[in-house]
């Protein structure tokens, strides 16, 4: 019998347990998406590309133009920082206020 003062590793080995498969179950869900299939009618490409398009439109209609806020930030935090310079404390934590109130505007503006 040996000991070891140390543990030894295991070889890595797959090993799966298939849990639980039911085959009955498993067929009747193919013969329900079968049935779904045939009795959904056909649509026409056309209509497919058409209602794709309206989508898109709506979405553009609905939604602001983006705006480039990553300018703005940089140039927010390199203010502070010389405004942390010149004035303190004080920068950093309005410099923080306003992109923060810009942050939570445009998420509340968005939902």
């Amino acid at each position: 019998m040996r000991f070891f003062l140390f543990k030894l590793p295991k070889y890595k080995r797959f090993h799966f347990i298939t849990r639980y498969y039911d085959p009955e179950k498993e067929e009747r869900a193919q013969r329900y998406e079968r049935i779904l299939r045939a009795a959904r009618p056909e649509r026409d490409p056309e209509e497919i590309k058409e209602s794709i398009r309206a989508f898109y439109r709506r979405r553009q209609a609905s939604s602001a133009p983006p705006v480039k806020t990553r300018g703005l930030y940089i140039g927010a935090i390199a203010i502070s920082t010389l405004g942390f310079l010149y004035i303190g404390l004080w920068a950093y934590l309005f410099a923080g206020i306003v992109i923060a109130a810009d942050w939570w505007h445009r998420r509340s503006s968005n939902a």
